[in-house]
């Protein structure tokens, strides 16, 4: 059974390897956005790349996320699938032993007895006798155990193949959802978004929190925003590395809320970081702008294509952040109206 794992893992990181290439052409020729559509502020900063040169480098970070992600989730089942199969050839070793002796020993010293018709005698009264029942008591005892280990990491190795299966079924919807504006509820974006982290947040110790509140949808591309929503869980999950006194912890909270007599969908993306400076926060979400040493950290991107994403859809992005207090990022979607 777990060879056909492996088999199936084996065509899996192939299918996605394909997938990537299709993603990565799509992007590539997906249709402008419309001029109406483009952020006022974007227009207004002059030194702000073209956009389509924001988008391209932001979905090539995203790419390169997703990949890393996923061949990161195919790495652990492989791995769990080595030390399945190293644990199931041991087992099966051992099972051997003893069978060996139950059948070549045990059982051919009961049917002697039996046929002799001293089997009462042999197991009250002979000192080798006596030994059997509970020798083979332990015998099973044991083998019962094995099998239940053996079970556990089949089990182990069945959940971690469908994380992996989930996940790039997730990863292709979203890749060929790109460029169709739909009405979609924030609060599954906001899951799928905290799915696809959730192999990234722990390998850094990160608790995700979700308290989705507020059930409202909003008219916008919901690949385009999924991607919006894992920019800013990245970036949480980053700020946290250097975290050690305390749990590190994400919170995301979506509610109801008025802007300007309009209504809309707020989300809240909260960490227990390290904050940010005033002049930090001021140029968060210029181009090139990062405090990342890390190359593969990203390059100033994110948050800058976070904001014309966001903009472009009728919405607004806020920081707000002081050192040693954590980071806080509010998203504000607006409720898409009935005739959208």
């Amino acid at each position: 059974m777990l060879y056909i794992y492996i088999a199936i893992i084996i065509v899996l990181v192939a299918a996605y390897l394909v997938m990537l290439w299709a993603a990565r052409r799509k992007v590539r020729a997906a249709p402008e956005p419309q001029k109406q559509e483009e952020s006022v502020l974007a227009e207004s900063k002059q030194n702000y790349p073209s956009e389509d040169e924001t988008v391209r480098l932001a979905e090539e970070d995203w790419m390169r996320q997703m990949f890393s992600g996923t061949i990161h989730n195919i790495g652990n089942v492989i791995t769990v699938a080595r030390l399945a199969v190293s644990e199931l050839e041991e087992a099966n070793n051992e099972k051997k032993e003893v069978l060996d002796m139950i059948l070549g020993e045990i059982l051919p010293a009961f049917e002697s007895h039996v046929e002799s018709g001293d089997i009462g005698q042999f197991l009250l009264e002979d000192p080798v006798g006596k030994q059997y029942v509970g020798s083979l008591r332990q015998l099973l005892q044991q083998q019962n155990k094995i099998l239940q280990e053996q079970r556990e990491t089949v089990a182990a190795l069945t959940q971690k193949l469908n994380h992996i299966t989930e996940i790039i079924s997730l990863q292709q919807r979203l890749v060929s959802g790109v460029g169709r504006r739909e009405i979609v509820p924030v609060n599954s974006l906001w899951r799928d978004a905290a799915k696809m982290m959730s192999e990234s947040a722990a390998r850094h110790e990160v608790e995700i929190a979700l308290e989705l509140q507020c059930p409202d949808a909003a008219n916008i591309d919901p690949s385009m925003m999924t991607q919006v929503f894992i920019n800013l869980l990245k970036n949480a999950i980053e700020a946290l590395d250097d975290v050690s006194d305390r749990t590190r912890e994400i919170k995301i909270s979506t509610a109801g809320a008025e802007h300007k007599g309009a209504a809309y969908v707020k989300s809240v993306i909260r960490d227990n970081g390290p904050g940010m400076s005033r002049e930090v926060l001021e140029q968060i979400f210029d181009f090139g702008f990062t405090t990342k040493t890390a190359e593969s950290y990203g390059r100033g991107v994110g948050l800058n294509y976070c904001q014309r994403t966001i903009e472009k859809f009728g919405g607004f992005i806020e920081g707000v952040s002081e050192p040693g207090q954590g980071s806080e990022f509010n998203v504000w979607l607006k409720v898409a109206a009935d005739n959208d």
